[in-house]
């Protein structure tokens, strides 16, 4: 289970913060991760270090929890373990 969620201000819910409650997740919210074109696109969250994207925070941290089962998040959500994009310099 992820246990460490980070968030930009911007594009957290309180959908997200629900879901915190009832998964026992420790989220961050910050007010920017230098992810600005994700977050005017859509949801995205960082779990445990890692960048995800999906159709809404709920169903990223869904598939993430499933990823335990043996789901992985790479064929379940979009995930990128690269240099984020839009770093401010």
């Amino acid at each position: 289970m992820p246990t460490t969620v980070e968030c930009c201000l911007a594009n957290v819910t309180a959908d997200l913060r629900e879901l915190a409650g009832e998964c026992d997740l420790q989220v961050r919210e910050v007010p920017c991760l230098d992810h600005c074109d994700r977050c005017r696109t859509g949801p995205f969250l960082i779990l445990n270090g890692e960048l995800y994207t999906g159709s809404s925070h709920r169903a990223i941290v869904q598939r993430a929890l499933d990823a335990e089962d043996g789901l992985s998040p790479i064929e379940s959500v979009g995930v990128e373990t690269g240099p984020r994009e839009g770093s401010r310099q």
